[in-house]
């Protein structure tokens, strides 16, 4: 049942980014003048994920390592930040509720990241997308062949 559900909220996750891209087409003038705010609310849902990271109870080092790495990744902007926030979400399913405030969270971030990506190109978010189910899908199957 977990490994549906965590493949579900991956392919949503996946979308997620090209949902953002297709509302930048409609709101290009507003977001040329909220630029600002929209990579202040975007930083601030990644310190809540933190939050939510470390208050739910996980690991010490589990949010260590997964809260340098998103920050390193963010501030880099690579899309390794995307293999980050598939392994947070795929360890999350382990941790109960952490799973659906990782989820939440990360679906917000992602259609921002989309929204502010309108000068990017469409292959640059598919990529992203991709990065995301494709590391999802092989921590998956590692995981079902290990047990």
């Amino acid at each position: 049942m977990e490994f549906a559900r965590l493949l579900l909220v991956s392919l949503v996750m996946a979308v997620a980014p090209l949902i953002g891209f297709i509302i930048s087409f409609y709101t290009r003038e507003e977001l040329d003048q909220g630029k600002g705010y929209l990579v202040m609310v975007q930083r601030l849902l990644l310190l809540i994920l933190a939050m939510a990271l470390i208050l739910r109870g996980t690991e010490v080092y589990f949010s260590a390592i997964i809260i340098v790495s998103m920050i390193f990744f963010y501030f880099i902007d690579s899309v390794l930040l995307f293999m980050s926030f598939a392994t947070l979400l795929f360890t999350s399913t382990f941790y109960g509720a952490l799973f659906n405030y990782a989820s939440m969270f990360l679906f917000l971030y992602l259609v921002f990241y989309g929204l502010l990506s309108y000068q990017k190109k469409l292959k640059g978010i598919l990529l992203s997308g991709g990065v995301l189910l494709a590391t999802t899908l092989a921590l998956c199957v590692v995981w079902q062949m290990a047990f």
